[in-house]
């Protein structure tokens, strides 16, 4: 239970990143500098989140 409690949280983080990327690229394409900068961001934020998580669940276990 708690590997799958640590999977639907990892693949939220997962979509939820996919989704704020292709929709700065849909509102904001052509603008190279702003995509890899949006990209940039996102990863660190994920990253955050997803190491927030982990902790989370560890001590869970």
């Amino acid at each position: 239970m708690s590997f799958f409690f640590f999977f639907f949280f990892f693949f939220f983080f997962f979509f939820f990143f996919f989704f704020l990327l292709f929709n700065n690229l849909l509102f904001n394409y052509g603008n190279f500098n702003y995509i890899i900068n949006v990209i940039c961001n996102s990863v660190i934020e994920i990253a955050t989140k997803l190491s927030f998580t982990v902790d989370i669940v560890a001590s869970a276990l």
